[in-house]
C-alpha cells in the first residue's frame, strides 16, 4: 500500500510529468537525427519511420501518451470524496 501512495502522490506526479516532457524532446531529437543519419545509411533509409522526417513528430506524442495513461488513473483516485456516516445524525426513515 506504501508503494500504491507513494506512485500516487502529487510530488512524485509533478516530477514524472517533468521526466516524461524531457524525455519527450529528447526522443524527438533522437528520431529527427536518426531519420538525418538514415539518409547516410543505405538500409536504413527503407525504414518507414525513418523515411520521412515529419514522422519523427510522432514519437513525443507516444510519450506522452503513456503519461497521459498514468494520469487517466491517477484523476479518479485523487477526486473521490469520502463521506462519514454519523450513527447520531437523524435519518427520514
Amino acid at each position: 500500500m506504501a508503494m500504491l501512495d507513494a506512485c500516487f502522490s502529487s510530488k512524485f506526479r509533478s516530477k514524472l510529468g517533468a521526466a516524461t516532457l524531457y524525455l519527450a524532446i529528447a526522443l524527438f531529437v533522437v528520431h529527427l537525427g536518426l531519420t538525418e543519419v538514415a539518409a547516410w545509411m543505405p538500409g536504413w533509409s527503407q525504414m518507414p519511420m525513418l523515411s520521412n522526417p515529419i514522422n519523427a513528430i510522432y514519437t513525443p506524442f507516444s510519450v506522452l501518451l503513456i503519461y497521459e495513461g498514468y494520469f487517466l488513473a491517477y484523476s479518479p483516485l485523487n477526486s473521490w470524496t469520502s463521506t462519514t456516516y454519523s450513527s447520531t445524525a437523524s435519518t427520514p426513515f
